[in-house]
């Protein structure tokens, strides 16, 4: 498993900053300019360094004053390039002493999810107000990665599971080669275009036989407020794959944002809801239809 920080947003004007810098110092390169104009250059990229305000935190907190202060909103910005540690205590006092959560939705970060199983996969694209982009199992052919949860591989069992889904990889595999369309001449655009499409349903119809434990991977794009709440319901989760997402996902982002995402040790309604909510569906319902129906789980 790997969690990529692959970007976040970071006010215009600190951006426009760097950009002239960079292009007086490579004018002062170009020009073979003197010690004096080198050793002011130099000062320079000091102080822009000594702002460290390549972070999102100063547009949370430039809008979180919008509410209650008449400057203009890009003096408010200004305010808050200019004195990242007060932005940063602000940010704390309106987010979490005054419960203004949505504040934190001004920060949003991009993030790389590499070797996630299916099933972590669909843990986290439970957050519905985060955006994704999934590596298609329609488009592109499955390898033979997976991931091996931690509970197994410490159990018996580690070797017959990964013969499995070994065994499963290799009937996805033939499968694929008996749902995929005959090789045909050049023909139409037409053509072209319907045996992409059969293509496309081969692999998506092949893949069923593949486990949850088939690595995966995606783009995710978060505001600081959803990815908070994010790291906090992976974290309550009994699995071990998913509780070492959550960790990964924190970590990634925790020194750019500190103000922003601060609540993420679940406390007892996020470690006991899951088995809560379970316990009143049996009571509501009785005994799953599982074990009623012992050919197969009934579609609920």
């Amino acid at each position: 498993m790997r969690v990529v920080l692959a970007g976040y947003n970071v006010d215009v004007s600190t951006l426009d900053e760097l950009r002239a810098f960079i292009e007086r110092f490579v004018q002062a390169a170009a020009s073979k300019t003197s010690g004096r104009d080198t050793a002011s250059l130099l000062d320079e990229a000091r102080t822009l360094l000594a702002r460290d305000n390549l972070t999102p935190e100063t547009l949370s907190a430039a809008y979180a004053r919008v509410s209650r202060d008449p400057r203009p909103v890009d003096e408010l910005r200004a305010a808050a390039r200019a004195e990242i540690e007060r932005a940063r205590r602000s940010n704390q006092s309106i987010i979490f002493g005054l419960g203004h959560s949505s504040v934190a939705e001004h920060a949003v970060f991009n993030l790389d999810l590499i070797g996630i199983s299916r099933l972590a996969v669909e843990d986290v694209e439970r957050s519905r107000l985060v955006s994704y982009t999934e590596k298609s199992q329609r488009y592109v052919r499955l390898d033979d990665d997976f991931v091996r949860p931690a509970e197994i591989e410490a159990s018996p069992h580690a070797g017959a599971f990964a013969e499995r889904i070994r065994a499963q990889a290799a009937l996805y595999h033939r499968l694929l080669e008996r749902l995929l369309p005959p090789p045909s001449p050049a023909g139409s655009a037409e053509d072209a275009e319907r045996r992409r499409a059969l293509e496309g349903r081969a692999k998506e119809d092949a893949r069923y036989i593949t486990s949850m434990s088939t690595a995966a991977q995606l783009g995710m794009t978060s505001n600081a407020r959803n990815l908070e709440r994010m790291i906090l319901r992976l974290a309550a989760n009994p699995l071990e794959e998913a509780r070492s997402l959550s960790m990964a996902l924190h970590a990634a982002i925790h020194g750019i944002a500190p103000s922003l995402v601060k609540y993420t040790e679940p406390g007892g309604f996020e470690r006991l809801s899951r088995a809560d909510l379970a316990s009143a569906a049996r009571a509501a319902f009785g005994p799953s239809q599982e074990s009623a129906h012992p050919a197969g789980p009934a579609v609920l």
